[in-house]
Formats: structure tokens, sequence, C-alpha cells
């Protein structure tokens, strides 16, 4: 009796064993990439997405499956992007998530908790943030235009007249698809069409991030040449702290990101053709000898410009402290405050949206076009548009135009 209940055990055993020898493999790959450390994959040799995916394999950005996989054509979830998406810019802060569908047990739980400090995710209206599903093309191009705090399009209607399905563009993902397009970061297919219903498979998702990210600084200390002119085609992200770029000419657009964290980035000598996106940093972003295009400031930030740095434009969407000279700074997100450091100087300064302008540095000219604006220390010359009223150095202008020199006297509007 008692070899027979030992039998029976060893046999249950030799069964579990042979059951979860099944069972467990396919438990580690529905969570995909973000569980496995095997190098290589080996299913993407010859594939059209070959040289991004191995790049970001080797720089720990993605990882394949257990059986040494990737499995390109995929679809690739909600919590899988967002994953990727993290792990490139650096995200280093976290919010606490309170979803039905996300649980401190999940493996992608305190993805969805960066995600939400970012400010790039917020989940439906339902509550949910259905991270097992399939992510599409539409929902990327909203991701990554909320990620850089991408303004709207201008030019609306003409870019999205280029794709054969337009009409098929639901309202809130048009601008999106029109800012991201517009940047090359997604582009249609060959028959025209954009199809932002479509699930975005694992390589194209990495394709559109390589796009985005471009040339990846992830390092402390001086990035460039000591001498001479580094030139980078594409995009260039920078997510560490206190980090040197010098000496280099970007043809596309430069990401300060989110792994800057609290710290600081020095730029000598660095032309961006593109925009430069602000969403690192606290300390400072020097600038010296620069010549940028549009710096768009998505962290309340320090912005130091010293030499002979040049901007063509400063887009505040978060409060900053500006030291330096500045060719046009304008607002269109309400409730930012800018603080002019004394040796701080704006050429113009246009407000779309409520703000608080204080310091002591110069204000050349204030174009002002909506109410609830506050100017602690008078400009050269105001202009109040019609309909509005600010509040200029303690004293509340009405539409027209104020001189400083005069004392505030008002011209017609």
């Amino acid at each position: 009796m008692k070899e027979q209940r030992e039998k029976k055990y060893i046999a249950l055993v030799v069964l579990l064993c042979f059951l979860f020898s099944i069972v467990m493999p396919a438990a580690v790959l529905a969570q995909d990439t973000d569980s496995s450390n095997v190098p290589g994959p080996l299913d993407i040799k010859g594939h059209w997405a070959e040289n991004q995916i191995t790049n970001w394999v080797e720089r720990g950005l993605a990882k394949g499956y257990q059986d040494g996989n990737f499995i390109p054509n995929k679809t690739i979830t909600r919590a899988e992007f967002i994953t990727l998406i993290n792990r490139a810019f650096g995200m280093n802060k976290s919010e606490t998530v309170s979803s039905s569908d996300v649980q401190l047990t999940d493996w992608f739980y305190n993805e969805f908790c960066k995600a939400k400090a970012a400010g790039y995710i917020s989940g439906y209206q339902d509550g949910t943030m259905k991270p097992n599903n399939s992510i599409s093309r539409q929902e990327v191009a909203a991701i990554i235009s909320k990620l850089l705090g991408m303004e709207e399009c201008d030019k609306l209607e003409a870019v999205l007249k280029s794709f054969s399905d337009k009409d098929s563009m639901p309202q809130w993902s048009k601008n999106a698809i029109a800012s991201i397009s517009t940047k090359g970061f997604m582009n249609g297919y060959p028959d025209k069409s954009f199809q932002p219903s479509k699930s975005i498979t694992r390589a194209e998702a990495i394709a559109t991030l390589d796009r985005v990210v471009g040339n990846l600084y992830t390092v402390d200390g001086v990035n460039g040449p000591e001498e001479g002119l580094n030139t980078i085609s594409g995009n260039a992200t920078i997510n560490n702290s206190y980090a040197t770029l010098q000496n280099t000419k970007i043809t596309g657009n430069l990401i300060l990101a989110d792994g800057i964290g609290e710290g600081e980035v020095t730029l000598r000598n660095v032309e961006v053709i593109g925009d430069t996106y602000i969403k690192g940093g606290t300390d400072s972003i020097y600038l010296y000898d620069c010549s940028l295009n549009g710096v768009i400031v998505n962290k309340a930030v320090k912005l130091v410009s010293k030499g002979s740095t040049n901007i063509r434009r400063v887009r505040v969407n978060e409060n900053v402290i500006l030291d330096g000279n500045f060719a046009a700074v304008e607002v269109k997100d309400p409730g930012k405050v800018i603080e002019l450091d004394k040796n701080g100087e704006i050429e113009t300064l246009n407000l779309y949206a409520k703000a608080e302008i204080k310091g002591k540095g110069k204000i050349k000219t204030a174009n002002i076009y909506t109410n609830g604006v506050v100017i602690e220390k008078k400009p050269q010359k105001t202009v109040v548009a019609k309909g509005f009223t600010a509040k200029v150095n303690n004293k509340v202008l009405k539409e027209g135009t104020y001189f400083g020199s005069s004392g505030g006297g008002g011209g017609g509007g």
C-alpha cells in the first residue's frame, strides 16, 4: 500500500513537471519583450526594420522572447508600447494609477505609473487603461504628440488631404496625425492611406520611436567633437543629467528628455534645424553660442542663453526662468509663470493665454491677446488687443498701445 502511494506521488510530480514545461513559456511570452534578457533576435534577418530593431535591442531598449525570436510583425499592446517609450526617454518619476485593469501585481503597473507622471497617457472615460489591447496607429500618433507637447498643426486640412482615408479619421486624432506626419515620425502606406485604426506592429512601433528619438545620448559627460562640426541627420535625444553636447548640427529635432531628471544640460555651439523639446531638467539648460529654431518648454526649468546664442522662438508650456536674450516668447496655455532674470531680455512677448510675467528683466514689446495677464515690470511697448485688459506695473491697461517711457499713456487700438 505504501509503495503504491509513493508511485502515485511520483507519477503526480512527473505529470505536474510536464504540464509546467508546456504552460510556463506561454505565460512568459504573454508579457512580451519586457521579461527576457535573451539578446540577438533570431527572426529579424532581412526584415525591413532589422537595423532599427537590432539597434534598440543592443541598447537595451527592447528585448526578444525567451525562445530568441522577436516576432516583428506581431501587434504590440498598449502596455508594451509605453514600456518602450519609458525606456527610451528615461522616465524616472511615478504617479499612482487607479484603474480597474492595471493592478499592483501586473508586470506593467510601474510602467503606467511612469506614463501617468510624464503626462502622456491618462486612460479611458470608463476608468480603464486597456493595457493588453493592441495599440492603433492613431493612438500612437496621439501619444507622441502629447509626449512632446506638439502644437496644433497650422496646415491641418492640407496635410490630411494627402491621405486617401482622411474621412475615416476621428476628430480627436486628426491634429495628432497631421503633426507627427509633418515631422516625419509616421508616414502613410503606398496606397496613400494612413489607416488610423489599424493596430501597429512591434516593428512599426520601434521604427516610429527610432525616428522620434534619433541619436540617443545616455552617458554623462561631453558628447561631440572637440574641434570641427559633427552633423546628425534626423533627430537626437539626451536622457541623462549633466551631459554636454558640443560642436554639433542636428538636421531634425533635439529632445531633452525626462531622464535628465532634476539635473542640467549644456549645449555648446549646437545648431538645431527642427525644434528643441525640453522635458527634463530643473537646475538649468545652458545654451552657449547655439542656433535654435524653436524651443518648446514642457518642464519647469531655467533656460540660460549665453554668448551668440540665437533662438527664433520659445513656446512656454510650463513655468520657466529666462536668463539671457530671447527674440520671441509666446504663451498659449493658461496659468504659466515666466520669470525674467535681471539679465533676461525678451524682444517680443506674445501672450495668447492668462500668464504672469515677473522679475527684473526687460521686455521690449508685449502683445496681449487675452484677459488675465499680469506683468510686473513695464515693457518698453505694450499692445493690448481689442476687447481685453491687462495689469501692467500694477496698472490696469485697456485695449490700446502703451509706451514705458510715457508713464503708461494709451493710444487707440
